[in-house]
């Protein structure tokens, strides 16, 4: 501990002596002493507590006593550079021993007891410093004394200039000091001295404490330690200063004395588009369809930005908003600004369908939607059968879909449909199966197609003659449709 004074430790205490009065008994030797329940014989000696050693003395009459004849230092107690050859350290009772890093004393008191006290030797090292040495650590000097005792007895400046503790030393346009609070905590302060702080401006003119200066676009105020402060921006055009994260307007131009961290600049805040200055709150049109505003920015400044759109007959649209001139409707949308334009909500389409009128305009059946815009809602098939965008119908054997693909509908047969037989069981694609005369099988679309002409366990492929025992038998394809026949064959001449 920095500047503590040695403390003297109670180490160990026992009584001095103990005495027994003769009392006769068969079973006592009148020869030996009783400690700690056990027995020792006359002058012999122990060490009791491991810190003293104790002697047995009897007498003549019986009576005994023991008493402490020195005090002892475990080995493992004491800082030996060599714990190897360290040993015990006895030392008589009212003596001490100094064995260069601590200090022991055996003390015998009037209240019969023996203490062993431990306290610092006077020539104690103090952690990894020998008595008497000084030394530094950071911006401190330190110092070995009695007892093992560190003392700070200096600060030292980053120039290397050593302050006593609780002096001050003046450097330039500072007052340095080295201190120590109440709670041991020790520190180096520094202080401008008003009376001798200087500031250069750009050309080298000093300026005293606290003095302003103007310097191009900026007012400097010389303060503490001659640090040299942007305190406010400046132009020729306004007569007062533009302090700092401030604005001031002077007919219509507003001037921005901005700060990011550590930089400062003067705007002169005024809007440029197309080559054209604009005041801060102007408006003008872009195209003579966009229109914009010279206006402040969060970050001090000035932008031009779209506050709205012009239609082609000069009516103002605010952003967001949608006008019906004529037929016509016009819309200033959000975000990226544009104009657009198209039929008014109720508007014909194709100029004689009300909104929500129906019509069929070959094989598809149109609605009229708001704007003018027109959407197919159906397919119509043959015979006139209307299938709704989105759903499929089976119709003379095959199934026929209304599908609505990137943005276009059309009607077209369904792949992967089901097929029906003629008994109303359901066949998959691929699928072949007897019906009657015929062979059929699914196509892909749904559709019963007739592979071949079937009699008994006889396959005819469809547009051939087959003949068998005399007879003929014909399948046949002729416009879609298939026809199976059989006739017997005319023997031949003889």
């Amino acid at each position: 501990m920095i500047g503590s004074p040695t403390k003297l430790l109670l180490f160990l205490g026992v009584v001095v002596a103990v005495f027994a009065v003769p009392v006769p008994s068969e079973d006592k030797d009148p020869t030996r002493c009783t400690y700690d329940n056990q027995d020792y014989k006359n002058q012999s000696t122990w060490v009791a507590q491991e810190a003293f050693k104790m002697k047995c003395v009897t007498s003549e009459n019986g009576s005994w006593r023991t008493e402490v004849i020195s005090c002892v230092v475990p080995a493992k107690m004491r800082h030996c550079k060599d714990q190897k050859g360290c040993e015990d350290l006895h030392i008589n009772v009212n003596d001490k021993k100094d064995d260069g890093q601590d200090m022991f004393e055996c003390v015998s008191g009037n209240n019969q007891q023996v203490n062993l006290k431990h306290s610092k030797a006077a020539k104690a090292d103090c952690k990894n410093h020998k008595y008497g040495t000084t030394w530094r650590e950071g911006f401190f000097r330190y110092k070995c004394q009695e007892g093992g005792v560190i003392k700070l007895e200096a600060c030292i400046t980053a120039e290397n200039s050593e302050i006593p503790l609780g002096e001050t030393l003046k450097m330039d346009m500072y007052d340095i000091s080295c201190t120590m609070d109440d709670n041991g905590v020790v520190s180096m302060k520094s202080k401008s001295d008003s009376s001798r702080v200087v500031c250069k401006t750009s050309e080298g003119v000093n300026k005293k404490f606290g003095e302003k200066w103007n310097d191009k676009s900026f007012v400097k105020k010389c303060s503490d330690y001659g640090v040299t402060r942007i305190v406010a921006c400046r132009d020729d055009s306004v007569e007062e200063e533009i302090p700092v994260g401030k604005n001031v307007t002077v007919n219509g131009k507003t001037f921005s004395c901005y700060k990011n961290e550590s930089s400062f600049a003067l705007r002169r805040t005024w809007c440029e588009h197309a080559g054209i200055k604009y005041d801060n709150q102007s408006y003008w049109f872009d195209q003579d369809v966009f229109k914009y505003k010279c206006e402040l920015t969060p970050n001090r400044t000035m932008g031009a930005i779209i506050v709205g759109c012009k239609t082609p007959s000069g009516k103002e649209i605010a952003i967001g908003e949608t006008v019906e001139i004529g037929d016509t409707a016009f819309e200033c949308t959000k975000g990226n600004v544009t104009l657009r334009s198209g039929p008014v909500k109720n508007a014909l389409c194709l100029r004689k369908y009300k909104t929500g009128e129906e019509w069929t305009d070959g094989t598809f059946k149109m609605r009229c939607e708001p704007h003018g815009k027109t959407s197919a809602v159906a397919c119509m098939a043959w015979n006139n059968t209307e299938i709704s965008v989105g759903e499929s119908k089976r119709l003379d054997g095959i199934t026929m879909e209304c599908a609505s693909e990137n943005g276009k509908v059309i009607l077209r047969p369904k792949m992967g449909a089901d097929c029906v037989a003629e008994d109303g069981s359901i066949k998959k694609s691929g699928d072949i199966w007897h019906e009657k005369a015929f062979v059929r099988r699914c196509s892909e679309y749904g559709y019963n197609d007739v592979i071949a002409c079937k009699s008994g366990d006889l396959e005819i492929a469809v547009n051939t003659t087959v003949t068998t025992d005399g007879v003929q038998h014909i399948c046949e394809n002729k416009g879609k449709t298939f026809r199976y026949g059989h006739q017997k064959q005319a023997p031949l001449p003889s």
